[in-house]
């Protein structure tokens, strides 16, 4: 089994937008997807973009069971 915990959504994070290439650093809400068959455990934050307002999706984390 893996020790290491999924990250809290107050964490600051390396995303860049995929429309205008800005610096995303904060999601504005976070969960986890749990997996089926595959034992992975993703954490998706969601992100807008401060420039040019764009919502988009980025996994940030993949903790394998």
């Amino acid at each position: 089994m893996s020790s290491v915990g999924l990250a809290p959504p107050s964490q600051f994070y390396k995303v860049v937008c995929p429309k205008c290439g800005a610096d995303v650093p904060k999601p504005a809400k976070v969960w986890e997807l749990k997996g089926g068959k595959s034992k992975k455990n993703v954490l998706i934050g969601l992100f807008q973009c401060q420039d040019c307002r764009v919502k988009f999706r980025e996994a940030l984390t993949r903790e394998i069971l």
